[in-house]
């Protein structure tokens, strides 16, 4: 974790090479006593190699990486819903 806002947001960072990846997942009150989580996703790197490649395969994989945190939203929302029954 690099940071935290108390039962709103949290982020998360890690580094591969010169790319650094930036993870953060928001949690949002609804009015009804549920909550919509939405998370967030993104690569930079500080090389111009590396941008280089952020740039052609980063587009190719954008809708693998979609899926991907879609996916982990879904298994969330699955342990929530079955944590409160």
């Amino acid at each position: 974790m690099s940071a935290v806002e108390p039962e709103r947001a949290y982020t998360t960072v890690a580094h591969n090479g010169s790319t650094r990846y930036t993870s953060v997942l928001h949690v949002e009150p609804l009015d009804d006593g549920r909550s919509r989580l939405t998370m967030s996703f993104e690569g930079t790197s500080s090389t111009t190699v590396g941008k280089l490649m952020t740039a052609t395969v980063g587009r190719m994989l954008k809708s693998t990486t979609r899926k991907m945190l879609q996916r982990d939203l879904d298994d969330i929302a699955a342990a929530a819903e079955a944590s409160s029954r």
